[in-house]
């Protein structure tokens, strides 16, 4: 079974209380979550000042909507909360305030071809070290494990091994995905061929670093053709999911569908 299909399966079996924020106002963002959350169901728009506790979809329109989600789900109003248009630093800052720990992202995406996995570092200030990729890679096989399936693990560099010595940034990326692969159990290196991990069925990809995978993220979403699921926040004992404002209608309802099953 592939991460949709198991995605798919296990939000099935749940009903779960969400809440999206509808922050910045551009090129019809707030319409497009009004939209999609209207098609899954129950909705009502509120404010920080009118919060309802008797449907299955929040959207709240705050200029603080950050802050605000993150505290629904904090104290147990919602059981998941999506960013949605809010801004993603101002959020981002939010868990760290509110959670006080380490924290990060792993998106989850489908290729135009229906090839699915996981990919992470994807913010672009996230895994620059050995320690923040070795996070992530634990993070991620809890999230795998939860879906019920089995980590298959590849991470990337920004070249191939006979590259070695070009540039001391490519030789800090070679280094740093052969003393991974070399500790940990299931992770394979690829080297800079992400072609050939997706080929092997590698289930979870990690980039070079944040601005390389948010990279691979934007071209397959938003010119290739491919499909975003949302990007679960991983270091938190809460469930809040990441999305990019610029979702179309179809790119939340998919959040949606992860944000329960990651619930």
């Amino acid at each position: 079974m592939d991460i949709i299909k198991a995605l798919e399966k296990v939000a099935q079996a749940k009903k779960v209380k969400i809440a999206i924020g509808a922050g910045i106002e551009r090129e019809g963002y707030v319409n497009k979550i009004i939209e999609a959350a209207e098609i899954e169901g129950e909705v009502t728009v509120v404010t920080p000042l009118k919060f309802s506790s008797n449907v299955n979809t929040e959207v709240v329109e705050s200029k603080n909507v950050e802050n605000y989600l993150v505290e629904l789900v904090k104290k147990g109003r919602v059981d998941v909360a999506i960013r949605g248009s809010g801004d993603a630093k101002r959020f981002i800052q939010a868990i760290k305030n509110a959670f006080n720990t380490k924290i990060s992202r792993i998106a989850i995406l489908e290729s135009p071809e229906g090839k699915s996995f996981m990919l992470a570092p994807v913010g672009i200030d996230e895994g620059w070290s050995i320690e923040d990729k070795t996070f992530l890679i634990s993070e991620g096989t809890k999230i795998l494990m939860k879906l019920g399936l089995t980590p298959r693990i590849g991470i990337l560099s920004g070249g191939r091994k006979q590259d070695y010595g070009r540039h001391a940034l490519v030789d800090k990326t070679l280094d740093e995905a052969e003393f991974i692969s070399s500790s940990l159990r299931n992770v394979k290196n690829y080297s800079i061929l992400i072609e050939d991990a997706i080929k092997d069925g590698a289930n979870f990809i990690i980039a070079p670093n944040g601005i390389t995978g948010n990279l691979i993220f934007r071209t397959l979403v938003f010119i290739g053709n491919g499909k975003g699921y949302g990007a679960p926040i991983v270091g938190v004992d809460k469930c809040l999911i990441d999305t990019s404002r610029a979702n179309s209608v179809d790119g939340y309802l998919r959040a949606f569908k992860t944000a329960k099953a990651l619930s």
